[in-house]
């Protein structure tokens, strides 16, 4: 495959949810060939402080170069979730409207086993994990990862499974239609990409 772009959002309740994306990205990596693709990249959204423990997590693996950050209050997640194959949300509070907004756009997902991602995840669109050691959900995220990556047939199947769900469970009735719409409003506004590097 050529080019693969993996969305994270960081939890300003939990912060090791952005440091298990980043090391399952780093480990995916580790899996690949020597001459890595240059297209394949980490998508990270949050907040100012994030972009300070994506920066220098990012520079101690010395994946500087594979990771872009970019702000809460200038994201455009529409327009990021048109562009990217995966959408990594290892976050344990369960899913949340953003998984919806994935699906919606075809995006596959990878999510912690929890009540909540088992009403919006299943085998159709994604794949969970159960809650396991901090290294270990590192390792088995990368996994499923490069499982996505390495057989464009296994992204083809995930995303038209995502997009039949999401109409499933999100499309029933207008108000569904609606809640989806006036999150997307209140809460993402102007893509403005921000370089960890700066």
């Amino acid at each position: 495959m050529s080019g693969f772009k993996v969305l994270t959002i960081g939890q300003p309740s939990l912060p090791n949810s952005l440091s298990i994306s980043i090391n399952a990205f780093y480990s995916f990596l580790k899996q690949q060939e020597k001459d890595v693709d240059e297209e394949i990249r980490l998508w990270v959204v949050g907040d100012i402080q994030m972009k300070q423990q994506t920066q220098e997590l990012a520079e101690k693996l010395k994946i500087v170069d594979k990771v872009d950050f970019r702000l809460f209050e200038q994201v455009d997640i529409k327009g990021l979730l048109s562009k990217v194959d995966v959408f990594l949300f290892p976050a344990h509070e369960g899913a949340n409207i953003a998984v919806a907004e994935a699906l919606s756009f075809g995006v596959p997902v990878l999510c912690f086993a929890n009540e909540k991602a088992e009403e919006l995840v299943d085998h159709s669109c994604g794949f969970k994990i159960p809650y396991t050691e901090y290294y270990r959900s590192s390792t088995q995220f990368a996994e499923f990862l490069n499982m996505i990556y390495a057989d464009p047939m296994v992204l083809n199947l995930l995303s038209k499974g995502a997009k039949k769900l999401f109409r499933r469970k999100f499309l029933w009735n207008k108000k569904g239609k609606a809640v989806i719409q006036t999150f997307s409003e209140m809460f993402y506004q102007g893509a403005v990409p921000v370089s960890i590097r700066a």
